[in-house]
């Protein structure tokens, strides 16, 4: 998004721990020292190809200069360009959110920036949406334009659209699920747990955001849950549940993984995966919190449901508002 709002060329790299070591202050170093590398992703899902991968370009460039541009707190400092301490030539350099902007930067330093580095948006996905946020993030016209365009049917659909446009996850790792009708009530469902030590088995939050979500159910629509989770108990105990509400209760079939951290489960890695997209799938509402992993679900559904709309002949722009409960 910020490449085409910027009229910069779009290349991909990889997070691994040499790119993750460079934003540690950021980042948790624990993410860095346990990183995947780029055949474990390759396992999961391919890239298409219309994005050049930035190593082959970056022996093109001379002395390429590389620029972070952090638009991580509005509350920043303002207007300065700064140096990771102990950097040398051509390494990257870090600007601070500022209202000289970062489609203006090579009018603040003249040809100095070749390569702009964006990290992970967290918890920004949405900022150029916002008209102010585009005034403040912005410098011309012309980038305020196109953000305004591409956030108009707001930023999970433009994420979902990025998501779809980029990858493909491989079918032979996802089980098949039956297709979701008109006729369903399909509702998904998210449950995420930071604490180790919590092992899931309290669902008084998502009964509750769960009744809220099916008191919406027409008497002739097929109640369908799709539940994803980091504990098997949450799963185990949303399905007696919903079974006694006459749902009918899907889950993945799970590829058990493990992860650096014990707050991720069982399901870590290839499972997530094939849960995003059982999940994603989901049409009538959707509850989860708000996490990286819970806006990744959203924006398939947001994008999937648009498109659907526009094939069937309607218009995104009037597609009802999705139904969400926050846990």
């Amino acid at each position: 998004m910020w490449a085409i709002v910027t009229n910069r060329t779009l290349v991909w790299d990889y997070w691994n721990k040499k790119n993750c070591k460079k934003y540690i202050g950021y980042f948790d170093g624990n993410v860095c020292a346990n990183a995947n590398t780029v055949r474990d992703c390759d396992k999961v899902m391919e890239r298409k190809g219309w994005v050049p991968y930035y190593r082959n370009w970056r022996s093109r460039i001379e002395r390429p200069h590389e620029l972070s541009y952090w638009a991580t707190n509005l509350n920043n400092s303002r207007g300065k360009l700064f140096k990771k301490r102990g950097s040398k030539a051509g390494d990257e350099i870090h600007v601070a959110v500022d209202h000289v902007g970062v489609d203006n930067v090579e009018n603040y330093r003249p040809g100095k920036f070749q390569t702009v580095i964006f990290p992970q948006m967290v918890g920004r996905r949405g900022e150029l949406g916002e008209p102010n946020h585009r005034e403040y993030f912005l410098h011309t016209d012309d980038a305020r334009a196109k953000a305004r365009d591409l956030y108009s049917l707001r930023a999970d659909f433009l994420y979902g659209m990025l998501f779809r446009a980029s990858f493909v996850i491989r079918k032979e790792l996802v089980k098949e699920t039956r297709p979701v009708s008109s006729a369903d009530f399909s509702v998904g469902l998210h449950s995420r747990h930071s604490q180790s030590k919590n092992n899931g088995c309290d669902i008084r939050e998502e009964s509750r955001c769960l009744e809220r979500s099916l008191a919406k159910q027409s008497g002739n629509e097929a109640c369908r849950v799709m539940i994803m989770s980091d504990r098997s108990c949450t799963i185990s105990k949303l399905g007696e549940w919903l079974v006694d509400r006459n749902c009918t209760v899907e889950t993945a079939k799970h590829s058990e993984g493990k992860s650096w951290r014990g707050e991720h489960g069982p399901f870590a890695g290839l499972g997530f995966f094939q849960d995003w997209v059982l999940v994603s799938k989901a049409r009538s509402g959707f509850i989860g919190r708000d996490s990286t992993s819970s806006h990744l679900v959203r924006e398939l559904i947001e994008y999937d449901r648009g498109m659907e709309e526009w094939h069937s002949g309607g218009d995104v722009k009037n597609l009802p508002a999705f139904q969400e409960c926050k846990l």
